[in-house]
């Protein structure tokens, strides 16, 4: 798959019930509030590490993040 991420093994996206390839990788802390994924530093766990995401939940966590993106932006300006 063109732009998939090249890591060792098979992996699959982190969103939980999702086994398609990721494509891209997120903190865990800042994925967490828009979707379930299923990993440690996910809702209920308190270690943060990296979240994986397939192209489809990378797009549905960029559409329900764009509010929030646009508030940290403003305090930029």
């Amino acid at each position: 798959m063109k732009g998939a991420i090249q890591m060792a093994g098979p992996r699959k996206c982190d969103v939980t019930g999702c086994e398609q390839p990721p494509v891209r990788s997120l903190s865990g802390s800042r994925v967490a509030p828009y979707l379930e994924i299923g990993i440690e530093g996910g809702k209920g766990h308190s270690r943060k590490s990296r979240a994986h995401l397939c192209q489809e939940h990378y797009r549905e966590y960029k559409k329900k993040a764009r509010k929030d993106r646009e508030v940290e932006r403003a305090y930029w300006h």
